[in-house]
């Protein structure tokens, strides 16, 4: 509804037939800079979860702040991560992780949860591995909050 008032084209597709979730959105955004397609379920009545990222299949806990990494999938880089959040008291909450075709050495993605957001320092030191192709930081409400963009 949110998208239709500002002008944003939807495509809704429907199916009977049972899949690994009961329900599941998948949003495919396209910028100038390339497509990022997202996919999402709800596990119960309140547990958000992103499922799918681009070609990724991961099972990533949907809400507070989220450190968002692309990198090859290569030995320590995950230990190299935690090091560097420890090492700035930002404690890690959940992680989760997915992989091209789930070939090891290919291209990967992390979603940590985190129970305070980052600093920029934190963020650069952490792309400064050449393994590391992109960080993005991602800020949602914590679980169960109201969500601000449905007015609640």
């Amino acid at each position: 509804m949110l998208a239709e008032e500002r002008g944003i084209p939807i495509s809704e597709e429907t199916s009977k037939k049972a899949g690994d979730f009961s329900t599941m959105i998948v949003a495919e955004v396209t910028t100038d800079q390339g497509t990022l397609r997202a996919g999402g379920t709800m596990f119960g009545h309140e547990y958000l979860r992103l499922v799918l990222m681009d070609d990724y299949q991961l099972d990533a806990y949907l809400d507070g702040t989220m450190l968002i990494y692309r990198h090859r999938d290569v030995p320590g880089l995950i230990g190299l991560v935690g090091t560097v959040l420890g090492k700035n008291n930002i404690n890690i909450a959940h992680m989760a992780l997915g992989r091209e075709t789930n070939q090891p050495g290919g291209d990967s993605v992390a979603v940590i949860n985190l129970d305070s957001k980052p600093g920029q320092d934190v963020i650069d030191e952490i792309l400064s591995n050449k393994d590391v192709t992109a960080v993005e930081i991602v800020q949602l409400p914590v679980a169960g909050a109201p969500l601000p963009w449905l007015g609640l």
